[in-house]
């Protein structure tokens, strides 16, 4: 009978321990969606398109694309490639049929020079195309560069609610245009570009 008590404290104790994992609710973890290659014609080590297929579910997924593309005359021996990989993260809206985009990030994995410059460029599936700061065909962004040598990405957030529509076309697409250069920053000589690079995303 002495042991009584312990058992009524452990049992106790683990009715607590039980109640509050209850209590406590699970930390919610963000999709991660691997775009898959789309090059209509592969040119291997090439590729340039990555399809992101979108879903009804998707809330703060975030979506991966690598892409690699050709050098334009960044050696003037060689021929030579990039390699970029493109963070989307965005939401489906159902209402209106829209991609959500809360945020886009580059980062420059592996080139001939240092130091990358982007424009980018987002299309709707009506084909329209978005003028921003940081969405211009004909502008850089040149406030933040991206490297293989440091550990510097390419990151903005477009204005709230930007959410470009799927529209007849089924698609939502955001072209980026590498610069190569060979400082951190774009008032430097541009030393070469790269081939346009296509991320795809279809509406569910």
């Amino acid at each position: 009978m002495r042991l009584w008590p312990r058992y009524v404290s452990v049992f106790a104790l683990g009715f607590l321990t039980l109640a509050a994992s209850f209590a406590t609710p699970a930390t919610a973890h963000a999709l991660t969606v691997t775009c898959a290659n789309a090059d209509a014609t592969p040119r291997p080590p090439y590729n340039v398109v990555d399809r992101c297929s979108v879903s009804p579910i998707d809330r703060s997924t975030h979506f991966v694309a690598e892409l690699t593309g050709g050098e334009s005359a960044c050696d003037p021996v060689r021929h030579t490639s990039n390699r970029q990989r493109v963070r989307v993260v965005a939401d489906y809206v159902r209402g209106g049929d829209k991609l959500l985009i809360r945020s886009i990030d580059i980062r420059y994995v592996s080139g001939t020079m240092p130091w990358a410059f982007y424009r980018v460029h987002v299309i709707d599936g009506n084909g329209q195309f978005f003028e921003r700061a940081w969405n211009n065909y004909g502008s850089l962004i040149t406030w933040d560069a991206a490297s293989d040598v440091v550990d510097n990405t390419v990151h903005f957030v477009p204005s709230y609610g930007f959410a470009p529509t799927f529209g007849v076309r089924g698609w939502v697409q955001i072209r980026i245009y590498p610069h190569f250069y060979a400082s951190p920053t774009a008032f430097s000589p541009q030393k070469c570009s790269g081939d346009d690079l296509l991320v795809h995303f279809l509406g569910p």
